[in-house]
């Protein structure tokens, strides 16, 4: 029997289909635009460009004195972090086939023209020399994506600080911010910024985005180029990934509770569940300071409530014995989630109000405010 008529397994259709995605990262050679007048930030800087798949085009602003194997960081962000963009050099200011893209750019002032190969623009970036904010084409049409929260569903005519947290805009209707650098336009495009991390502003005739003055480089974007949402949609899980999908007990019934009233009622309340066979799959417990009396000590603290809990294991071995999760809720305190169960809690309480806490300088992934303790 030939190889074409051996039956396949499973795994390796699997295994086959893994591979033909990542091959879909790179389609063809990687170009560089470095001359001296590109700068940015007061830094030289180069620019690379390598089509990631018939729709996708990667582009990067580098600092032209990197020495680095790797010039943009792994955050984890990307599905193929890999990145080494030292290849064959574009001829300066002529347009160079990159891939099923044209990549033009021009140096004063520094800006990036995306067309596709029948000449149909995609996209247009106008770099700040000085800050390295960039302004692009936002199109006809509605503008989409963006992560959960903020004004939905047309993002244009508003400015976007991307915080994460609930102390985002209009909590009660539209629900906590997980903003998400990735938007759509409906005319036929889309634009994920990798790198660095910072804030948009729709209200004008172009989009711009603003990174802190820190981090202006590297900027790493990815411009898709489609018509069609299914296709833009892949494009993103090509970059990012698929996500990954949730253990089938979250999909159903939880149960939350706020102030606890001791053992008796914790355990009470899970075999009323029961005994009544109403559907449910996790108990959730408020901490002490969100509710007057919760699962844990205080806020930011892992040590168990001594009235709720005496016996936390043979508490949550009962619970667990009548098919029952439980989630606890944690609320950090401060910018960042550090530390062990088994630190103390030190941190010093926040009384600001949202308003004064969304003032406070952001850093890193997670950004918001911590809502001031009761006392």
């Amino acid at each position: 029997m030939s190889n074409r008529e051996r039956p396949v397994s499973r795994r390796e259709a699997l295994q086959a289909m893994g591979s033909a995605g990542a091959g879909l990262m790179i389609l063809g050679p990687i170009t560089r635009w470095q001359a001296g007048q590109l700068r940015v930030a007061g830094r030289a800087v180069q620019i690379a460009a390598a089509a990631r798949g018939p729709h996708t085009l990667r582009i990067s602003v580098l600092d032209a004195q990197s020495t680095a194997a790797q010039p943009i960081a792994l955050d984890g962000a990307l599905l193929d972090g890999a990145w080494a963009p030292d290849a064959r050099t574009a001829p300066g200011g002529a347009p160079v086939t990159v891939g099923d893209f044209v990549v033009a750019v021009d140096a004063t002032p520094l800006g990036i023209r995306v067309l596709r190969a029948d000449g149909r623009l995609v996209q247009e970036l106008r770099i700040d020399e000085m800050s390295g904010a960039f302004t692009f084409a936002m199109g006809r049409g509605p503008l989409l994506g963006m992560g959960q929260g903020g004004p939905q569903f047309d993002r244009r005519g508003a400015a976007h600080r991307m915080r994460s947290g609930q102390g985002g805009y209009q909590l009660r209707t539209h629900g906590g911010r997980v903003p998400v650098q990735w938007l759509i336009g409906a005319s036929g495009w889309a634009l994920f910024i990798h790198q660095p991390y910072g804030t948009f502003d729709f209200r004008g005739a172009e989009g711009r985005f603003t990174p802190p003055a820190a981090t202006a480089l590297p900027l790493d974007v990815f411009v898709v180029s489609s018509r069609e949402p299914a296709v833009i949609m892949r494009e993103y899980a090509r970059i990012t990934g698929l996500p990954e999908m949730p253990a089938l007990w979250t999909f159903g019934y939880m149960q939350s509770s706020r102030t606890l009233a001791g053992p008796d009622e914790i355990l009470g309340v899970a075999k009323t569940f029961r005994e009544k066979k109403l559907p449910c799959e996790a108990l959730i417990y408020l901490g002490t300071e969100f509710a007057p009396s919760g699962w844990n000590t205080r806020n930011g603290e892992f040590t168990w409530h001594p009235t709720n809990f005496p016996d936390p294991k043979t508490i949550l071995d009962q619970l667990h014995a009548d098919h029952l999760k439980v989630i606890v809720h944690v609320v950090v305190e401060g910018r960042r989630f550090i530390g062990t169960v088994n630190d103390p809690c030190t941190a010093p309480p926040f009384q600001l109000t949202p308003a004064e806490c969304d003032r406070l300088p952001v850093s890193g992934h997670h950004r918001g405010w911590t809502t001031p303790r009761r006392r």
